[in-house]
């Protein structure tokens, strides 16, 4: 099964945006349920989680994915843009949740 990795922002407002990315990814596996699409926000800590670590862990479970999905606002998170980066420096398929989302 492909992994695909959901970057979106999370800093700001922490609760809301991983509400946002939950529906998301729910949205997405409903589309592509042969498509296991994995969510970080929230996996790696709380608010007082170290950002460096937590972004660290992210790297690592991005490394594992065969496509990396930019959520809306993706452009003015410092961490969406280094995650891209990353996707980008390893091989990785940058995608947009309007591409895949965009009705058919």
């Amino acid at each position: 099964m492909k992994r695909y990795y959901i970057s979106h922002p999370y800093t700001g407002d922490g609760e809301r945006n991983e509400d946002k990315a939950k529906r998301i990814r729910a949205e997405l596996k409903k589309r592509y349920p042969d498509i296991c699409f994995m969510n970080p926000l929230g996996m790696f800590g709380d608010e007082t989680a170290d950002y460096c670590t937590a972004l660290a862990d992210a790297m690592e479970l991005l490394s594992c994915c065969e496509a990396i999905i930019l959520c809306p606002g993706w452009e003015d998170s410092t961490g969406c843009r280094a995650e891209k980066a990353f996707a980008i420096q390893q091989g990785i398929r940058v995608m947009y949740t309007d591409d895949l989302l965009a009705d058919r």
